[in-house]
């Protein structure tokens, strides 16, 4: 009967120190990946910084095109009203003769 408490106590032991290793590999495991997940994160955050800021380059840019189509329009309806006065046109209730 020693024998087999002895076998038993060794089966347990040696249970146990498996589970340790398991244990001590998975808690490796999670270690790892938390700071994969960290610098992903890290990485994403500044990725995420320069978007923004093209983004805000893009809408300064925009602004600057909206405000040359509204000074071209600006022009083109001064040309148009020069045109009208030059060729005779009523303008503002007024005939231009030649």
């Amino acid at each position: 009967m020693l024998v087999s408490q002895e076998r038993t106590c060794v089966g347990l032991l040696s249970h146990g120190f498996l589970c340790f290793l398991q244990i001590s590999q998975l808690v490796e495991d999670v270690q790892r990946l938390q700071a994969s997940i960290t610098k992903l994160q890290e990485t994403s955050a500044g990725q995420i910084a320069r978007l923004e800021e093209q983004l805000d380059h893009k809408r300064q840019h925009i602004a600057r095109l909206e405000a040359r189509l509204d000074a071209q329009r600006d022009y083109d309806d001064v040309k148009r009203e020069l045109r009208s006065v030059r060729g005779g046109g009523d303008v503002f209730g007024i005939v231009c003769k030649r």
